[in-house]
């Protein structure tokens, strides 16, 4: 008997792309909730490094050019960087992981109160994690993100990153803040906004009768999970996800994205 051999990536990506497309096409609204960093974006050493090429902005372009279909890019990146980026874009944004939104072509809206008062001592802590881990370095917005991909040592790095957490923890309970670790990063939020808030707050605008949402880390995992039955759920790269699709980078989401067109 000849075993059975799975099908190659790319005609798992042209499947999915086909589906995709047909149920675009028959849909009177459309909405797209996009992560930016692992996502749209391959990953760089540093956030900065990490911008847009002409061709990412100009599949978003295209897509939002697209009749009754609105595209949210739903980061957790700073509202200024979002605005330097792709502000000249009609796309929406949810900034922060959750903590404001704001509409195609609109003003940014919190979503929460907000107060600052813990950041001294998270960056304290963090600082004194980044000397034992040279190459990490303290990335501050509204939340603080402790990045150690470009650490000297991955293994020590990944160390620290765990001992960094558990110190995080005693502050976080008690300015009602989230600790969650994701890829190469620890970072520091506020509690009561996170993207599966975004997504539900983009969801209830309309009925959408298609959806595609789509992530790559721990945090996008909430927008996943607070997606409609019929979406389209993707999850770009590896990890557990309950996404019901998924794809093994960015270039394979951008090709799969590049495909709609009414």
């Amino acid at each position: 008997m000849v075993p059975l051999r799975a099908p190659p990536c790319c005609m798992i990506i042209l499947m999915l792309g086909q589906e995709i497309l047909t149920a675009f096409r028959r849909a009177d609204s459309r909405l797209f909730l996009l992560d930016y960093d692992g996502t749209l974006r391959e990953y760089e050493p540093t956030p900065q490094a990490a911008l847009p090429t002409p061709a990412i902005r100009g599949l978003l372009a295209q897509l939002a050019s697209q009749p009754n279909t609105t595209v949210i890019i739903n980061s957790g990146r700073d509202c200024q960087t979002l605005d330097n980026w792709f502000g000249d874009l009609r796309v929406g944004f949810t900034a922060d992981h959750g903590l404001f939104h704001k509409q195609p072509g609109g003003a940014w809206e919190p979503t929460i109160a907000m107060d600052d008062a813990w950041k001294k001592q998270v960056r304290a802590i963090m600082t004194r994690a980044a000397l034992q881990a040279p190459g990490a370095l303290i990335e501050e917005k509204e939340s603080m993100v402790w990045h150690y991909r470009q650490a000297a040592d991955p293994e020590a790095g990944e160390r620290i990153a765990e001992e960094l957490t558990q110190q995080l923890a005693a502050i976080a309970d008690r300015y009602h803040l989230l600790v969650v670790p994701g890829r190469k990063i620890v970072e520091v939020r506020y509690r009561g906004a996170d993207k599966g808030k975004a997504a539900a707050y983009w969801l209830k605008q309309q009925p959408w009768d298609f959806v595609l949402a789509a992530g790559d880390d721990r945090t996008d995992e909430d927008m996943l999970a607070a997606a409609p039955d019929h979406a389209f759920t993707v999850r770009v790269g590896g990890g557990h996800t309950v996404a019901r699709h998924a794809v093994t980078g960015p270039a394979e989401f951008r090709a799969l994205l590049s495909q709609l067109q009414v």
